[in-house]
């Protein structure tokens, strides 16, 4: 299952912060996570450093048109 997670362009924090992502950018994130070696987990809440259950896992990303997409496994 691929799942449109993140897209170019310009993003806000929520401490108020811009920037603008490319879709190099996104093709950087991407390459990256392939050769981290890790899986990201999937959680309720989005908080990190917690002992959230994790309902999956992020097994790739991809690109596809300006947007990053996160291939899941193990979710039920």
């Amino acid at each position: 299952m691929w799942l449109p997670i993140f897209k170019s362009g310009r993003h806000s924090s929520d401490k108020g912060t811009s920037r603008t992502f490319t879709e190099a950018d996104l093709h950087k994130m991407a390459d990256s996570y392939a050769t981290s070696g890790r899986e990201a987990p999937l959680t309720i809440g989005g908080r990190t450093g917690t002992a959230d259950p994790a309902y999956g896992w992020v097994d790739r990303l991809r690109v596809v048109g300006g947007v990053l997409e996160a291939k899941l496994k193990q979710v039920p």
